[in-house]
């Protein structure tokens, strides 16, 4: 995959100039010029530049940092995304979700909750992490996030009907973050267990929901780590209105928040 110098500089946070200095007097990046005279460069110019980036913030430098060379710079491999996972999020930034998509079709082999575990989770997290390193824009992650819900609902539709009483499948109060419900819904469904998805719910309108009787259990997925008593608080609330109903946390901030109370 390769990217235009504005790329690089949006996802490395060096500036264009400084880029095109460093190649003309160093020739330590490779770029390859197109028919339409824009300069194209590859994952490894990005893997030297966050290499070099990382060096100057050790305050090596720059002279020194660039008689290493390209090879030696390219073994530091600074950034923790591989080249596939690169490939992939350019797809995001080009908006190319026809590839992603038959990326997404190929990797559906065999067991549906696997491909969701193994494949559709990895690619959140990813994503996640690539916003967060500037690699995609808060557009761009929304996008992402639009599109698969889309595809989602589209594997969904596939699997038999559900019908209530079933599982309230929703996400914690406040947390912006619903894909993390929308798997697990979809897992669910492709289980035969019959499943109801909401995504992200009031608290007021979740109390009113549990307390229909349409439920037999409610799992909440929680992206966003939160404090115990506030976690505490809200099955306290759904107890409250449905004494019967079965209660699930799950997620990554509930992971964390056990992983942070061992480190204490």
């Amino acid at each position: 995959m390769d990217y235009l110098i504005k790329d690089l500089s949006k996802m490395t946070g060096i500036a264009s100039h400084a880029i095109r200095k460093w190649q003309e007097r160093y020739n330590i990046l490779r770029p390859f010029r197109t028919p339409n005279g824009y300069w194209h460069y590859s994952n490894d110019d990005y893997f030297v530049l966050k290499s070099i980036q990382m060096r100057l913030d050790q305050s090596q430098k720059l002279k020194k940092i660039m008689a290493l060379g390209r090879e030696a710079l390219l073994k530091d491999k600074v950034t923790t995304f591989s080249e596939e996972q690169l490939t992939f999020i350019k797809l995001l930034q080009a908006h190319d979700y026809d590839s992603v998509e038959k990326i997404f079709d190929k990797q559906l082999k065999g067991s549906f909750s696997a491909w969701v575990h193994h494949i559709i989770g990895p690619a959140v997290i990813l994503v996640g992490k690539a916003w967060e390193e500037n690699l995609l824009s808060v557009p761009e992650e929304h996008a992402f996030s639009h599109w698969l819900h889309g595809y989602i609902f589209a594997k969904i539709e596939k699997f038999p009907p559900h019908a209530k009483p079933g599982w309230l499948v929703t996400t914690f109060p406040g947390d912006p973050h619903d894909l993390s419900s929308l798997l697990h819904y979809a897992v669910l469904r492709s289980r035969g267990i019959s499943a109801w998805y909401t995504g992200n719910l009031p608290e007021n309108d979740l109390l009113r929901e549990v307390e229909s009787g349409k439920y037999i259990g409610i799992s909440i997925s929680v992206v966003l780590e939160q404090p115990e008593k506030k976690v505490k608080a809200l099955e306290s609330a759904i107890l409250a209105r449905n004494p019967k109903i079965k209660i699930r946390f799950g997620g990554f901030g509930m992971s964390m928040r056990k992983k942070n109370k061992k480190a204490r």
